[in-house]
């Protein structure tokens, strides 16, 4: 009886220790994403890029060799008064196309776009009671992450995304 109490003891503080763990870099937190996510230590996982939000970082992440194996891995985490991150919670990213993630978030959206041939994403906003709203976002480097606030709009609303080339052709 005294083992096991002994062996619950010391897997409980394991736990907590591994929960409560805190972070400086980015990489750190890519690091904590691959802890979480079950992921290899010996697995590479590249940053794709980071929202920060007040006291709020979330770090979008890929592992993979090439552009037909990529995995894409997103989660938040918060900023203590001591200036370290702590992981809050893993974000499901949805794959809407060729290398095309798109995740809800509060009142806005997570866009990740590592399609080199994507140049502009454009979003058709068509709030039920106004006039269609367009929102041209340039893409500058590859991968990109993206935070498209949609907190100035009414809640209800429909959204379409377009992926555009150089020339500005919709990317099928």
């Amino acid at each position: 009886m005294k083992k096991v109490t002994v062996l619950l003891i010391l897997s409980l503080a394991i736990c907590l220790a591994a929960c409560g763990k805190k972070v400086s870099t980015p990489d750190e937190m890519l690091d904590v994403v691959k802890e979480k996510e079950n992921i290899s230590a010996e697995v590479d996982m590249i940053e794709c890029g980071r929202i920060v939000d007040n006291d709020t970082t979330i770090v979008v992440g890929m592992t993979g060799e090439n552009d037909k194996t990529y995995h894409y891995y997103a989660a938040q985490f918060s900023k203590n008064q001591d200036g370290k991150y702590k992981y809050k919670n893993a974000i499901s990213l949805n794959d809407i196309g060729w290398q095309l993630r798109l995740c809800k978030l509060n009142t806005g959206y997570i866009i990740v776009c590592n399609n080199e041939n994507v140049s502009t994403i454009q979003a058709v906003i068509s709030p039920r009671n106004g006039a269609d709203i367009t929102k041209n976002i340039e893409i500058n480097n590859i991968p990109f992450v993206y935070y498209l606030d949609m907190s100035n709009i009414s809640s209800d609303y429909d959204i379409q995304y377009k992926f555009l080339n150089e020339n500005g052709e919709e990317i099928q």
